[in-house]
């Protein structure tokens, strides 16, 4: 059965390496604004980061980042894929989620 084979933990690492690598790329990616002024570039900038984390979950996906990132550094890997996962469920364009899911699934083994 597909389900219980993407269900394994090693299948899933490796799918949402898969993916992170295009998701990043596409949420990292700055918008465009050529030619506007100094102020309308920082309201732009600003609205941007509001799309990627809105205001009410930002601070919740910063702390979860945060702890898989710190748990990572002290090579205590308790819950650093959850985490990493959970960061991507509040905040599914922010790319910090999704390195953060990459850093885990590499040092689970998970990604060659």
């Amino acid at each position: 059965c597909e389900a219980a084979a993407l269900a394994s933990g090693a299948d899933m690492s490796a799918w949402a390496a898969a993916l992170a690598g295009g998701a990043a790329a596409l949420a990292s990616a700055p918008p465009t604004h050529t030619g506007l002024p100094p102020s309308r570039l920082a309201a732009a900038r600003a609205k941007e980061r509001a799309r990627v984390t809105p205001g009410r979950v930002r601070w919740a996906f910063e702390a979860l980042v945060g702890r898989c990132r710190a748990s990572l550094a002290l090579a205590s890997r308790d819950s650093t894929l959850e985490d990493a996962r959970d960061a991507i469920a509040l905040c599914p364009l922010a790319p910090g989620g999704w390195e953060a899911l990459r850093d885990a699934a590499e040092a689970e083994g998970g990604i060659g």
